[in-house]
């Protein structure tokens, strides 16, 4: 039988006889895959399932889209497309089954008129077949996946592929899912990169988890050359990670998705990654950073033209700082309550002051009236 004839062949399959894919690119690696009812409860963390739910309780489900299964053990089938659509199935079926939203499950599954205990499916002899169609549909197509998802099902292709070179296997990949090959390595290597600080369990860091990681703000930043090589990586596209630092990584985790007590993180918005890029190619920018320096002030002196004498870049920087002191005054008089802290860094700020005068005022010339 060919896989023209076999694709068109729908045939009835008991929703008892259906299991969720283990390799579904959705599923956040904090959910056991295998176990049902991880994968139920975090389907329905999703309150758009309820929706599905009533949808077809209604109408019933619409046949014109089976699922697309492969050949599991035990007479059963691995769903490696419509996941959401078997989920709604089960809980109109057995709504007992909800550990969170138990409510809205029991109600849209009492007054559901169709609760479908065998779904349409087309049965596939591997699961190859269905991965290029999920390439088309949830990569490029009309029901995209986020970023994170589409990544991971890149990494499945990736793996399956037998040719030798990841140029080679980047343009293969984009060609399968009617995409670009710089888009594809992106994606690839942020992946890496993400798979990387969850092996570290996030460096310790109070907050940061896989759900709190933007995924397309983390290939995003490493698609800047400077910042792409502060990690150790050749570029934004390196899947190897060979050269990885890991501290300069823990830092750029911090730096982008930590927040704050003003519950701002250290870049506050992702279009200043480019600021960011300048910063970590200037060692003298990088350390006022590291020092607590806000991501402005220390772009500022990133992109002080290095070719200035000391005395040019004494004057810029402090023509800088004066405008920021201005700006820091106009704030606090908006302000009406401080803390002990801000007055702790308010005398830091003037022994810096003082510092500075002493210093100018010990080397005007003689003919300068000092003050």
């Amino acid at each position: 039988m060919s896989n023209e004839r076999t694709i068109k062949e729908i045939k009835y399959i008991s929703t008892e006889k259906l299991i969720f894919d283990p390799e579904n690119p959705r599923l956040p690696s904090r959910v056991d895959a295998t176990e049902e009812e991880q994968v139920l409860k975090w389907m329905l963390e999703d309150e758009t399932l309820i929706e599905l739910m009533l949808s077809i309780g209604e109408h019933g489900y619409f046949p014109g889209e089976p699922l697309l299964v492969v050949k599991a053990q035990d007479d059963k089938y691995t769903v490696v497309e419509g996941n959401r659509r078997l989920a709604a199935a089960k809980y109109l079926q057995y709504p007992g089954l909800a550990t969170i939203h138990k409510t809205n499950v029991a109600e849209a599954a009492s007054t559901s008129v169709h609760k479908p205990q065998e779904l349409p499916v087309v049965i596939v002899s591997h699961r190859n077949e269905i991965l290029d169609y999920l390439g088309y549909r949830h990569i490029t197509g009309i029901k995209q996946w986020p970023p994170l998802a589409k990544a991971r099902y890149l990494l499945q292709l990736y793996e399956r592929l037998t040719y030798d070179g990841d140029h080679e296997k980047f343009r293969i990949l984009a060609r399968r899912i009617g995409s670009r090959s710089d888009y594809v390595a992106r994606l690839l290597a942020g992946l890496k990169l993400f798979m990387k600080i969850a092996k570290e369990d996030y460096f310790g860091i109070q907050d940061i988890d896989e759900e709190t990681v933007a995924f397309s703000l983390l290939t995003t930043a490493i698609s800047y050359k400077n910042i792409a090589r502060f990690l150790g990586l050749k570029s934004g596209r390196d899947l190897s990670l060979h050269g990885l630092k890991k501290a300069n990584l823990e830092k750029l985790l911090r730096w982008v998705f930590e927040k704050q007590e003003n519950d701002k993180t250290r870049i506050r918005e992702s279009r200043n990654l480019r600021l960011l890029n300048s910063i970590v190619a200037n060692d003298e920018a990088l350390e006022v950073f590291e020092g607590g320096a806000s991501i402005d002030a220390a772009a500022e002196i990133a992109q002080m033209p290095t070719e200035r004498s000391e005395i040019e870049r004494f004057r810029y920087s402090l023509s800088v700082s004066y405008q920021y002191l201005e700006r820091t005054r106009e704030y606090a008089m908006n302000i009406d309550v401080f803390s002990s802290n801000d007055l702790v860094l308010t005398e830091k700020v003037l022994e810096s002051v003082k510092a500075i005068e002493e210093t100018v005022n010990e080397r005007l010339p003689d003919t300068t009236v000092k003050t």
